[in-house]
């Protein structure tokens, strides 16, 4: 059976598959030989090389994804950057310190995170062209007015691109209920900025067909 040597990087070591794009752009990767390129398949008995060691084939394994309920504070990171905060690899046990986070929230942000072994899951969950959606319970701090609601839902221009609301319902008060399908940082509170408002509080609680449901603060579960 072939597999797209990417993906077969990605099933054997765990790295995502843009990382595994980036290796062999890189000339990292060979394949039976001679440098691999992107779109070339693997077959059973192929010997693939990265970094000069010899990958093997894959043996299958019991993939892990959880699902993480982020206080406010903690980092997505598995490493602590400058500011020493405490990331979210603090709040799981031992067995599941190889585990990645799947896209990010931000330190002052909680809620849903999903992290997992399985590279083809954090490839599908995180790469654009799969539009995964993600739900956000957000409290700023003055109400929206309808034209501005209007914005947010037709699009507004970021340094990075158009960044737009799939739906925005209000809830009471100045809470809202938020769908998007974009993964640019920080995007909620940038957009927030951009209309003269900011976030107060932004809680997660979708992503895809995943639910945080009534998981606590600081807890997490195998999804």
């Amino acid at each position: 059976m072939l597999m797209r040597i990417n993906k077969y990087l990605a099933d054997v070591t765990g790295m995502s598959r843009r990382a595994a794009d980036r290796e062999i752009e890189d000339g990292k990767v060979r394949l039976n030989g001679k440098r691999a390129v992107l779109g070339d398949q693997v077959a059973k008995g192929d010997k693939v090389t990265l970094r000069g060691k010899e990958i093997a084939e894959k043996v299958e394994k019991e993939l892990t994804t959880i699902m993480l309920n982020k206080p406010v504070g903690y980092i997505t990171s598995r490493k602590q950057d400058e500011t020493k905060a405490p990331t979210v690899m603090e709040l799981l046990p031992e067995e599941l310190q190889h585990l990645k986070p799947i896209g990010r929230l931000d330190k002052e942000s909680s809620g849903l995170l999903l992290l997992t072994d399985d590279g083809d899951l954090l490839y599908k969950s995180t790469h654009p062209k799969f539009e995964i959606e993600k739900e956000y319970v957000v409290e700023f701090e003055e109400r929206m007015t309808p034209l501005v609601i209007g914005q947010w839902k037709k699009g507004m221009k970021l340094p990075d691109g158009i960044a737009r609301a799939d739906s925005m319902v209000h809830m009471e008060g100045t809470t809202y209920r938020i769908v998007l399908h974009q993964g640019k940082t920080r995007q909620i509170r940038r957009m927030a900025g951009k209309t003269g408002n900011a976030v107060v509080s932004l809680l997660r609680v979708r992503s895809g067909k995943n639910e945080l449901g009534n998981l606590k603060v600081g807890m997490w579960k195998k999804v």
